[in-house]
Parts: C-alpha cells; sequence; structure tokens
C-alpha cells in the first residue's frame, strides 16, 4: 500500500510538473499575442485619427493644430502628403484584421514608404534638376510646404539619387520601385507575378501556333472535300462522253489560213473522259494525293496516216473535244498586207530605196509637237525632224495614195496646212523686262523701333494698362509691335486708343489687331521709310515659280517679307475696293502681268472691261484677249451676259464628257486625241481658263445695274467648275455699287485705304481698312480666312508694262471671234432698248428704290434721319400698319440701304446720309 501511494504521488507530482512546464511554457506566448494586440489596436487608432486630420485638412478645414501637424507632413513628404491618409486608413485596417506576420510586415513597409514615393515623384516633375544638393534643409522644407518640392524626407532622397544618376534615370528607378510596392500591397509575391506573366506570354504564344494548326489542317479538309466534289463530277461526266469516229480525224494543219501567228499543233486526241481542271493559277494549294487508279486512254490518232492506234500506257495527253471548245477561225482582215515606206525616201524622190515594214501604230505619230518655226519665204516647208516638204508630196500624191491609206494622207495634207499657218510658238516674256530692286538698304531703323517701342509702353502706362512688347517685326511699310497684356485686361480697351497712340508716336493712323495663332496683339505702326516691293522680286520667288497653277499671281509682301502669291481658281471670284491713289489699280496690273509670266495664249484668255479708258488700253493686241478691250458700258454689260453664255456652252460640253470640271476635261479631250484608235475631231479642243477683269464696277453700275449685277451673280455662282474667274475693281465702295447679293458670291476680297469704317465695313465685313496708309498697303481676305492679312502690294511701273505687252504681241496678234464680238453687240442693243425706260425712271442710273410704295422714300428719309430701321418705328413715325412697314424694310434691305435682320439688336445702317441726299438730288426732288 505505502509503495502504491508512493508510485501514485510521484506520478501525480511528475504530471504537475509537466503540466507546470507547459503552462511555463504557453504563459509568455499568451502575454505577447495580449501585448501585440494592445499595440496594434493603439497604432490603429493613432493612424486612424491622424488621417482623418489630415483629410480634414485636405477638405479645407481651418484649423491651428490641423494646420501645424498637416504642414510638418508637408514639409516631409510634400506631394505625398495627398496619399498619406489613405496610406494610413489601409495599414489600419491591415493591423485590425491581418494575422500574418510575414506578410503583414512587407505591406505595412510598402503602405508606410508608398508616400514618400510620390513625393519623389512630384518634386522630379517640380523640380526635375538636382537644386537642393547643397543641403539647404530649410529651403527644402519651405518648398515642401508651399508643394514646390518633395519635402526633407523624398525631396533628399530624389535629388541625391538624381545627382547620382540623372532626372532620368530617377525616373525609371522610381517606376521600378512603384511597380514593386504595388505588388507587396496587394499582398502578392513578386516572383508569383513575374512568373505569371511569363506563363501568360508562354500560353499566348503557344496558343497561336495551335490556332494557326487547326486553321491550316481546315484548309487542308476543305481542298481535299472540294478535289472529291470535282473527282465525282469527273466520273458522272465520263459515263455520257461521245466515242468519236475513226475515219474522222481532225488537224489543224487542214485550216490552211494566213494567221498572224500560228498556233501550236496538238495531236489528235479522241478521249472518252477530260481531267478535271485546276485551280486558277495553273497549281493546286496544296500536293494532290496520288491516284487510285490510272485514268484510260482508249484513241490515238496518228497525225500523218490518220490511223487509230492504242496507247493504254499514257497517262495524260492533251485533250481536245469538239463538243465544249469548238475550233474557232478569227476574223481577219481580208485587205492585203500594206508596207509602207520609210519616211527618208519622201525626202529622196529620186533614188528610191528598198522600202522597209512599218510597224504598226507608227503611222499616227505625227503631231502637233512636231511642227517646227515657219519662216517667211520658206513655202511648204515641214518639220526638219520628219523631213517633209510640200513639192514632194505635191510631187509623189499618187505614190503615197497608194502606199498610204487614205486617212494617213490627210493627216498628212491637214499637218502640212497646219505647219504653214503656224506662227511661231510663244515664248515667256524674260524677267529682264522688269526692275530689279535696289540693294541698298532704307536709312536707320533700329532707333526708330527702339524710339516708337519706348514710347508706346509709356504710353499704354499712362492709360493703366499693364502690358509689355514681346516682338517687333519690321515689314516694308509697317512695323508690327507684338505687345501682351496682363491678365484682367481687355482688348476692346487696347482698341479704343488708337488715335491716342497714333498721336504719341506721330504716326498716320495705327492699327490694333489680333495676331493669329499667338496670345498677342499687334499694334501697326507706320514706317517713315517705305520700302518699295518691286514685281520682279515676286516672279523670281519660290512661292510664284513653283505654283503649278496657270492663273497664279503675285499679290506682294507681307509684314515678315515674305512673297504672297495665291491661285486665282482657289478664290475663285475677288473684289478689289480702294480710293483714288490707293494702289488699286496697280495691284490689277500686277496680276495681269503676272498671268502673262505664268500662262500662254492657249492656256489662259482674257475679257478686260474699262469704263475709264486709259487703264487697261495698253493690253489691246495681245494674243491672250479674247475680245478688244471693252470700254462702253453698254458693250460691257453685253460682254458679261457672253460670258454666261459661254459659262452654261461649256458646262454642256462637259456634261456630254461626263465630267465635272475643266481640268477633267481637258484631261479627257488629251487622252482622246493620244489614242491612235480614235479619229481626229477639229471640235474637240482643249478649254482655256477665261479671267474677267472688271476695272471700275461703280460706271457699269450707273448704266445698266440690273443686267451687269444680273450677269455678275450668275458668273459667281456657277463660273469657277467651268474655268472662268471675275476679278471686279471698284473706287466706290459704297452699299448701291456692291451690292448684298455680290457680296454673297464673291468671298475673297482685297480692300487698299479707304474714307471711312463703313466703306471696310461694306468690303470685308469688318474695321480695318480706314486704317491703311495708302500706296499699296492693302488687306488680303482670301477665301476660308478668319482674319485679314496686311500685305504690301508689289510695284509695277507704265513701261514695264508697255515692254511685256509689247514682247507677247510680238508672238501673235488675238484671235477674235466672231460670233463673240456679234453676240457682245446683240447685248449690248438689247441692254440699250431695255434701258431707256430705266433711263427715264432713274436718271443716275443708281438702283433706285422700288417705286410701286409710294411711302418707300419717306420711310428711307425716317431711316436716315434717326439711323435706325425698325417696322415698329416706320409705323408710329408714318401711321402704316406692321406688314406694310416690314415690307419696306425689305425693300431697303434688298437695295443695300440698311443691314439683314440681327435678332433683337437694330439692322445695320449701310447707306451714309450724305449718299442719300445725292441719290435724291440726282433724281430731281
Amino acid at each position: 500500500m505505502p509503495e502504491q501511494k508512493k508510485k501514485k504521488s510521484n506520478g501525480t507530482r511528475a504530471s504537475s510538473r509537466s503540466n507546470s512546464k507547459s503552462r511555463a511554457k504557453t504563459k509568455p506566448v499568451k502575454e505577447q499575442s495580449g501585448w501585440e494586440m494592445s499595440v496594434s489596436g493603439i497604432a490603429a487608432a493613432v493612424m486612424v485619427a491622424s488621417a482623418l486630420l489630415f483629410l480634414l485638412d485636405i477638405f479645407g478645414v481651418d484649423a491651428v493644430l490641423i494646420g501645424a501637424y498637416a504642414n510638418l507632413m508637408k514639409g516631409l513628404l510634400g506631394v505625398g502628403y495627398f496619399v498619406l491618409p489613405f496610406c494610413l486608413l489601409w495599414c489600419a485596417w491591415e493591423l485590425v484584421v491581418t494575422s500574418d506576420q510575414h506578410r503583414r510586415k512587407s505591406q505595412w513597409i510598402s503602405l508606410l514608404l508608398f508616400p514618400m514615393l510620390i513625393g519623389a515623384w512630384g518634386h522630379l516633375f517640380t523640380v526635375f534638376q538636382s537644386a537642393y544638393v547643397d543641403g539647404n534643409i530649410g529651403k527644402l522644407y519651405a518648398d515642401g510646404t508651399k508643394l514646390k518640392a518633395g519635402g526633407i524626407l523624398a525631396g533628399l532622397v530624389a535629388d541625391g539619387i538624381s545627382y547620382l544618376i540623372s532626372p532620368y534615370g530617377l525616373a525609371v528607378l522610381l517606376l521600378i520601385c512603384t511597380f514593386i510596392m504595388a505588388v507587396y500591397m496587394v499582398k502578392l509575391r513578386l516572383r508569383d507575378v513575374v512568373g505569371h506573366l511569363f506563363d501568360t506570354v508562354r500560353d499566348k504564344s503557344s496558343w497561336r501556333e495551335d490556332r494557326r494548326a487547326v486553321r491550316e489542317e481546315e484548309r487542308r479538309a476543305e481542298w481535299e472535300e472540294t478535289r472529291r466534289k470535282r473527282q465525282e463530277e469527273w466520273e458522272k461526266k465520263q459515263e455520257y462522253a461521245p466515242v468519236p469516229a475513226e475515219s474522222n480525224p481532225v488537224n489543224p494543219s487542214d485550216f490552211n489560213l494566213p494567221l498572224d501567228k500560228e498556233r501550236p499543233r496538238p495531236k489528235g486526241v479522241f478521249k472518252n473522259h477530260e481531267e478535271p481542271a485546276e485551280e486558277p493559277g495553273g497549281e493546286f494549294p496544296f500536293p494532290m494525293a496520288p491516284e487510285e487508279e490510272p485514268i484510260p486512254v482508249e484513241f490515238q490518232v496518228d497525225p500523218t496516216t490518220g490511223e487509230v492506234v492504242e496507247e493504254p500506257t499514257r497517262k495524260k495527253v492533251e485533250p481536245i473535244t469538239l463538243v465544249d471548245e469548238p475550233f474557232v477561225v478569227p476574223e481577219l482582215d481580208m485587205e492585203e498586207p500594206v508596207i509602207e515606206p520609210a519616211p527618208a525616201p519622201i525626202l529622196e524622190p529620186d533614188p528610191e530605196p528598198t522600202p522597209e515594214p512599218v510597224e504598226e501604230g507608227e503611222e499616227d505619230e505625227i503631231t502637233d509637237d512636231m511642227i517646227y518655226e515657219y519662216k517667211e519665204g520658206d513655202e511648204g516647208i515641214m518639220l526638219d525632224e520628219v523631213g517633209i516638204n510640200q513639192a514632194d508630196i505635191e510631187h509623189d500624191e499618187t505614190k503615197v495614195s497608194s502606199n498610204l491609206r487614205p486617212s494617213e494622207a490627210e493627216k498628212l495634207r491637214q499637218a502640212a496646212e497646219r505647219a504653214k499657218n503656224a506662227p511661231p510658238p510663244y515664248q515667256m516674256p524674260p524677267i529682264d523686262l522688269l526692275k530689279k530692286e535696289d540693294s541698298t538698304p532704307s536709312p536707320a531703323s533700329e532707333e526708330e523701333i527702339k524710339f516708337n517701342a519706348r514710347r508706346l509702353v509709356e504710353t499704354l502706362a499712362s492709360f493703366n494698362i499693364d502690358a509689355k512688347i514681346t516682338n517687333v517685326i519690321r515689314g516694308p511699310s509697317i512695323t508690327r509691335y507684338e505687345v501682351q497684356l496682363k491678365q484682367g485686361i481687355r482688348f476692346s480697351k487696347l482698341t479704343s486708343l488708337s488715335d491716342d497712340i497714333a498721336l504719341a508716336l506721330a504716326a498716320q493712323s495705327v492699327r490694333i489687331a489680333a495676331i493669329p495663332d499667338k496670345v498677342s496683339i499687334g499694334i501697326e505702326v507706320p514706317n517713315k521709310n517705305v520700302s518699295t516691293v518691286y514685281i520682279r522680286d515676286c516672279i523670281e520667288s519660290n512661292e510664284f515659280a513653283q505654283n503649278p497653277s496657270k492663273v497664279a499671281f503675285a499679290l506682294g509682301k507681307d509684314i515678315t517679307g515674305k512673297v504672297i502669291a495665291w491661285d486665282i481658281a482657289k478664290l475663285p471670284h475677288m473684289l478689289v475696293a480702294g480710293t483714288t491713289g490707293s494702289g488699286k489699280s496697280v495691284c490689277v496690273n500686277s496680276l495681269l502681268i503676272s498671268l502673262l509670266y505664268k500662262a500662254t495664249p492657249d492656256e489662259v484668255k482674257f475679257i478686260m472691261i474699262d469704263p475709264k479708258i486709259i487703264e487697261l488700253g495698253v493690253y489691246n493686241g495681245i494674243p491672250h484677249l479674247m475680245t478688244p478691250v471693252v470700254t462702253d458700258p453698254k458693250k460691257a454689260a453685253g460682254a458679261l451676259q457672253w460670258a454666261v453664255y459661254e459659262m452654261m456652252r461649256r458646262y454642256k460640253q462637259m456634261a456630254d464628257l461626263g465630267v465635272r470640271s475643266v481640268f477633267e476635261y481637258n484631261a479627257e479631250v488629251e487622252r482622246r486625241h493620244a489614242d491612235p484608235q480614235n479619229e481626229y475631231d477639229p471640235e474637240l479642243k482643249k478649254l482655256p481658263q477665261i479671267v474677267i477683269v472688271v476695272d471700275e464696277l461703280a460706271d457699269l453700275m450707273l448704266s445698266s445695274p440690273k443686267e451687269v449685277e444680273e450677269a455678275i451673280c450668275r458668273i459667281a455662282q456657277m463660273a469657277r467648275a467651268a474655268g472662268m474667274h471675275l476679278i471686279i475693281a471698284t473706287q466706290r465702295p459704297s452699299a448701291d455699287v456692291i451690292t448684298g447679293l455680290m457680296k454673297a458670291n464673291i468671298p475673297s476680297r482685297i480692300a487698299f485705304s479707304v474714307s471711312s469704317a463703313l466703306d471696310s465695313r461694306i468690303i470685308l465685313d469688318t474695321q480695318g481698312a480706314e486704317k491703311l496708309i495708302g500706296k499699296g498697303d492693302m488687306l488680303f481676305s482670301p477665301i476660308g480666312a478668319t482674319k485679314a492679312i496686311r500685305i504690301q502690294g508689289c510695284f509695277i511701273s507704265s513701261s514695264e508694262i508697255e515692254a511685256v505687252c509689247n514682247h507677247a504681241k510680238r508672238f501673235g496678234s488675238p484671235e477674235y471671234d466672231a460670233g463673240v464680238l456679234e453676240h457682245i453687240e446683240k447685248a449690248s442693243e438689247a441692254i440699250g432698248r431695255t434701258g431707256k425706260k430705266n433711263v427715264d425712271h432713274d436718271d443716275d442710273g443708281d438702283s433706285s428704290p422700288d417705286a410701286e410704295d409710294p411711302m418707300l422714300y419717306e420711310a428711307i428719309d425716317v431711316v436716315m434721319e434717326s439711323q435706325m430701321a425698325s417696322a415698329s418705328g416706320l409705323q408710329r413715325r408714318l401711321k402704316l400698319g406692321y406688314t406694310r412697314a416690314a415690307r419696306l424694310i425689305d425693300i431697303m434691305e434688298e437695295k443695300g440701304i440698311v443691314g439683314p435682320f440681327q435678332g433683337s439688336k437694330p439692322r445695320e445702317i449701310l447707306m451714309s446720309k450724305d449718299r442719300w441726299m445725292e441719290m435724291k438730288a440726282n433724281r430731281g426732288e
């Protein structure tokens, strides 16, 4: 018993010791986990509280403690401060929820370092260079609080690395670190991510290979199925194939016909089957499988004896099937072959050498390009290159007729006739006829530019306008000062000071306009010493010489000195207006001389209308004219009506050939003439481009306004595709001369110096032309341009114009069409008969108001007196109904007295009061 008790007690003590040991081992673990939980909870709470404080600061809550705490983090992290609260919230969540110590530590480190990484990115983009390597911690902290740098932590790290490996190396390193941190932040292993990427690429390539193999197998199976079907069709046809008789051999040699090229003679083979056809191209896409059984051949005909022999060992022969492929005899020319002699025997009639065969197609080689220059006294001389003499042709007419076909002989006679009557080829005028620009520069301009720039800034400052001059460009006639205004200053405030600026700079006028594609404003001041732009410099420039258009013209130079050359076909019509002495006539002459340097008489034709008689008379006699220069206003209206007739005729010709423009028409005509299969049609000729120049529109509108306006509008609307272009010039750009309908159909305009802003609006639909200085200073507004271009027009003297015209006259006289002249005469007579009523009704000839409503004149007086056009105003002043008052306003708009409807704004008055009084005086009121 005692021993048992002792043993029992010993066992009890042993078990108690083991239990105590286990308790001793597990107890510290429980205490450590509890300690960790408490520390984690406290850390999570601190992180959440800090994150909330940072978010309050980000959303604009103003508090001293929050601001100080936020500035501290900004000074440390810079831009990374904005991602710090989100990283803290994420880290707090992981502390509370996650229990994996290994992953939690890597994730915590990534989350806590991520704001510093973002701060380094911000430092790289804001500073870029190593600006804080000298260790200026205070400046780095201050810039970090202002978010101009990365702060102390991120900024020092980024600046140091950038100093060592350059900013570009820093960017690469930050990109790699961002990727690694992003991987650890989402609880992934970098090794797993990289391995997954490699596995994806490998699977993609293997999938493509499998897909390619499947597609190849599908194509092979499809081809095998097609081949099997063709084999079945061939077996079906074999059963019903006809068996030919032995006594009826066929040999192609029996057909003894003079073929151009003898066909190969296949052996006569009769088979009761045919082989399947191959794929297009002569080859199968895959190699054919070997056939199970050879195809038998029953009969074969010997080509010499005609006997039928068996040849079963032959597997493949050339088939001839009379039923499916009958032998077709080609259509033959039954005339005897013609052997033409070479051109050399025609030159030498005494010895007759052996004629040589002429290849097909050589009989059509004689063209207009082969005609040599004709000289007086050389009767009957043709091309030296071809070697044809008129006497030889008459002497050997019988021989030529016998050896040549009638069409060829007729072509030779026509070529000889054209060579006899052909004028010398036109040559472009030499550039030496034009005056060269003097290379000596104008007197000192730098001092003038500096003085004007200083006075300009002082003048703007005196009106409380803070501005600085960013650039100065000196042009031929003006200098542009590019001014940049301080933010908040309106552009209209500067434009209202144009007169004050001109007074301060002692200038005639100053133009202020926005510069396209820039944020600066251009103040254009006239130069005291204006440089002349000569037309020779413009014609010799690449802009004009390399322009492929035949109706390209040189206009002048812009403010930067660049030559402005334009294509009339792209305008396609242009309106030129300016007062006397502004350079309008010089611009028109420069345009015409440019065309004479660009095109031959066969390419461009002119119709010139000059009611002033003296401006365009020098061009009479040049070969480019279709009619003499028209000076009678009645005939001028007839010439415009003939232009309408010519336009419609061209449209009909283009419709017959199925083309849409004159360029396509000329290309089609050239193609048909070059085709030897087409006979020469003298009626089918190329259409030249026609430029219609009207030097003074106001005189035409005085004589026959209705007919002139109607013809101009029709040409402007439709003549572009027909290759006809209008150039209209006037020195009186008033509303009764340039009507609203004309402006709507003539989109391109050139404005020279005008007397008022109203005239500038009539020409350009905007102000600015009244600020021009004259002498070729212009505003060019082509179609599609948002802003007008200021150009100094090129100058050409009267002697230069005469020299160029005399050169053109030496190479032929103008070929006036009698039909054109007759049409113009008839049209002018008709206009004269119908214009008598207009003269009785309107002595001045202007576009008078409609006399159907007797209240119209009084209504115009009311509008001119009040300078306001509204139906309600006419109702009150004249005691009219609304319908009649509105109709009177519409009539005024049609006549160009008032502008179009502008919503709630009043209509614009287009005609001045003085002009209306002049019209009333001319009517005898």
